[in-house]
């Protein structure tokens, strides 16, 4: 069948590449290189160092003033809230019998030992009502105590 040399030298060849790609070593080029890739090493971990101003100083410079704490200095004046007796608090008038004194706060009957709530214009306020006297009334707000009586037109 074969009658020139050329052809010969083809199919020498021709069969020597399919017997090297079905010998056991040998694999195609994209399993040779999936299987040839190594794992991915982990990363070397990393040391952290927590320097505590109050218990830590430099090992090579013991003497060194880095690690102390910096109080920065400021020339401002604290603003200090300190809670008033609210100014929209009135007294009406007074009712009810000597032994169970009423007394009318902000349009509100109220009696001795009462909390309520008033809603004035900076907010809303519990109040408290101590003490009703003959011509005034005791009230808490905030902590603090104030006796208010009726306007003077009113008496």
């Amino acid at each position: 069948m074969l009658r020139t040399p050329m052809k010969f030298v083809l199919s020498a060849a021709a069969s020597l590449v399919i017997a090297l790609a079905w010998m056991p070593g040998t694999a195609p080029a994209e399993t040779k290189t999936a299987a040839a890739v190594p794992a991915v090493a982990p990363a070397p971990a990393r040391s952290l160092f927590i320097v505590d101003p109050s218990t830590s100083r430099d090992p090579f410079y013991p003497k060194s003033e880095r690690f102390k704490a910096v109080i920065p200095k400021t020339n401002d004046t604290a603003v200090v809230y300190v809670p008033t007796f609210p100014d929209d608090i009135r007294c009406q008038g007074f009712s009810g019998t000597p032994e169970r004194r009423l007394a009318i706060v902000n349009n509100k009957t109220v009696e001795k030992g009462e909390k309520f709530d008033l809603l004035l214009r900076t907010g809303k306020v519990q109040v408290r009502c101590l003490e009703i006297k003959e011509k005034t009334v005791v009230l808490e707000v905030n902590g603090i105590t104030k006796e208010l009586g009726l306007r003077p037109t009113l008496h």
